[in-house]
Order: C-alpha cells, then structure tokens, then sequence
C-alpha cells in the first residue's frame, strides 16, 4: 500500500466485509405508499425499500449508467450504529439494519472511516482502532485514505475524498468502495461473443460486444408485457439459503422511465415472478459491460431516510467511540460492475440460435444482483443506458 510507513499518523477504521451476499433487511415503511418516502415520514424495514430509494436518488442526479450497492451502504451503517449513541443510535436503529456478513471472492466491499485529533481508545476487539493525532500533516492523511480505498478498485489513481468534501476541520469521515465481477453458472463463451449495435438512449447505435449464451434460464414477463426479465444463476463459492443470481429487466418503453416508476412491489413481483418460473431453453444476448463509478456523497440520500443527526453538528452522538463532540462529515461511496465472459477457452456453441426463447439486451435495461427471495435485499441495482 501507498505510504505505508506513514500510515501510524492516521487513525482509521477498516473493516473489509467478506463474501456472501447474504442479506440484510430493508426499508419498511407504515405508510401505505412507500415510492413516496419523505424526509418527514417515519420509516420501518420493507425489502427493496431501501434499493428503490438509492436507485431512484441516482437517477434524479446523474444521466447515463448508474450502479448503486444497498447492501454495501447497509454494511456501513451497520458498523456506525455500533459507535454512536443517543438519537443518533435511535434514528440508525430505526432502519432494522442486519448484521454484516461475507461476500463472495469474486466481489470487493471495503469500509473506512477516516477521523483526526481524536483521542480514542479500543472500543471493541470487533474494531481494531489505531490513534495518533495527524493535524500538521492533513495532506498527507487524506492521500493515505485515498490509497487505503483506491488500492482496492480498478483504478488505482482514484481520488476519494477532494478537497470538496473534506478540509482540515474534518473530524470524521466514511467511504466505502463496492464492486462485482460475477462468475456465470451457465458460462458465456468467449468464441460465441459478437459485435452488435446497441441502442442508446440518446438515439445513438454504437457497435459494442453482445456475450451469448444458450441454457435453462428463468424467464418471466408482466401480463401486459411492460417488462420481460431472465435471471442468470452466479456462483458463489459458499452456502447459501437461496442462489445468487443477476437479473436483467428489459421495460418495453424507456428504461429511465421504467427506473423512475419502479416500485418495491413491483420489483417484489419481478422477483416472485422468476422465483416461480420452470427455467427454458433460452438464448440469452447481454452486453460485455465495465463500469466503475465515481465515488458520491450520500448525506442527502441518507438525511430522506431519516438520519439526520449523523451529519449534524450539534445533535450527533459519537459518544461509545470518543468523548469528543464530532459529527459525520460526508460518508462516500464508489461502485463498480464487470460483466465479461467465463474463463477459459471453450469451443462456440455451435446451436445457439436453435434455442426456444430469445432474449436480446441491445438497448438500454435494468439489472440488479440479489437473490429471487422477495424478503431479502437486493446487493447491486443499476441501470445500462449506454455503450
């Protein structure tokens, strides 16, 4: 790791979340209508509540592909509710959030906090704290925080924290980084890969790389045909109480306005409806895809779920991890996807159009990772918009 020999003037907290992509629960909400979530409204655990809300934050503040991690911002509430106090316990513990758990090797999920010019003592063997003061040589601390998270991407020069959402006053920040490479239980060949055109959004046809691959796949569509979907089995390479699939949502009109409109229940039904699908002969076409997002800043998305004195000055309570009066300065999350064909050099299939079914994802979808049980959360949701 960069500086290492620096790394005793920072105090930081990182706890690297191994595989498994069991749950946690989510977003409940008393109100009957739950796409309609509030800062002001009082928020109970409801399974993909929580996926719709960050899902649906991302759309309204970018254009293009988008990748959230519920699971993984999940993960890092977890660990903050287990150092704070008072109210700000209170509105953590509203939310239900599980216990972490392991991912699979193939995937990344790292957390880190980040504080300066606190004297802060061991508050658990659960996390390890180092503390030493660092506040002639902040500079310095915020590049190693930046190689502590960036060491663990695709990118290795990622900036993480800037100087836009930190400063030399900074007392506590949070940043995690979430990326997937899921390995395929019915592989896609790399000799049956093909250059097609895509369909952007933006009216353009660029060529991109279609993988393809023919098995028994779940499929399901809605009555009205608004949407077709098929999930692709993933290994996991641990137990799991149901498998881990990738599933892909291909709406019938727009996919952003498919995305904007989506509901837990609707995504709920999604799901019941592949869980209870018999998998068919299918053909199955879905872009050779790379995407890693920029880290973002979540306090906004998170003070609409409620937490409100996590980021506040006055109000927020650190107390079982240091005496000290801090509050969270941003909490920064990076997300990433790699879809790439199986390892290997298998030979091409050589009945691949022979196939029953065709689906054909050459224009913009929807996807997310998770299992087809309806009362777990969901890991990555994102939506491919472009080439």
């Amino acid at each position: 790791m960069k500086f290492a020999k620096f790394i005793w003037p920072v105090l930081f907290l990182a706890c690297v979340v191994g595989g498994g992509f069991s749950g946690y629960m989510m977003q409940k909400q008393q109100q009957a209508d739950t796409d309609n979530l509030s800062a002001t409204e009082e928020i109970t655990v409801k399974s993909d509540a929580l996926s719709i809300r960050l899902f649906r934050n991302a759309i309204q503040e970018t254009t293009g592909n988008i990748i959230v991690a519920p699971r993984v911002l999940s993960d890092a509430l977890s660990l903050l509710q287990s150092i704070t106090g008072g109210k700000t316990q209170e509105e953590l513990a509203a939310l239900q959030i599980p216990e972490v758990s392991r991912m699979p090797d193939s995937d990344i999920n790292r957390f880190a906090l980040l504080t300066t010019d606190i004297n802060v003592s061991r508050i658990s063997q659960q996390h390890q704290v180092l503390a030493l003061p660092f506040s002639e040589n902040y500079p310095l601390a915020l590049s190693i925080f930046n190689s502590l998270m960036s060491d663990y991407t695709p990118f290795p020069s990622l900036q993480f924290a800037t100087s836009d959402t930190t400063s030399s006053r900074t007392k506590l920040l949070a940043g995690s980084i979430a990326y997937s490479a899921p390995q395929w239980e019915i592989p896609f060949r790399k000799a049956d890969t093909k250059e097609a055109d895509f369909d952007n959004s933006s009216g353009a046809i660029p060529k991109y790389f279609q993988m393809r691959s023919r098995g028994k796949y779940a499929l399901a569509s809605a009555e009205n045909r608004s949407w077709q979907a098929v999930a692709l089995p993933i290994k996991t390479g641990f137990r799991r109480k149901s498998p881990l699939v990738f599933v892909a949502i291909l709406p019938q009109t727009s996919a952003r306005d498919f995305a904007t409109e989506l509901t837990p229940e609707l995504l709920t039904d999604i799901r019941q409806a592949l869980d209870k699908a018999t998998p068919a002969d299918t053909l199955v076409q879905l872009p050779r895809f790379h995407k890693f997002l920029a880290p973002h800043d979540y306090r906004a998305s998170l003070k609409q779920l409620g937490l409100n004195s996590l980021f506040s000055d006055t109000e927020a309570d650190f107390s079982p991890f240091t005496a000290e009066k801090i509050h969270l300065s941003a909490i920064l999350f990076a997300c990433g996807i790699s879809l790439q064909e199986s390892a290997g050099s298998m030979p091409a299939d050589e009945n691949l159009e022979n196939a029953l079914n065709l689906i054909d994802f050459s224009r913009p979808f929807i996807w997310f990772i998770g299992d087809l049980n309806s009362e777990t959360p969901l890991e990555f949701m994102g939506l491919v918009e472009e080439m």
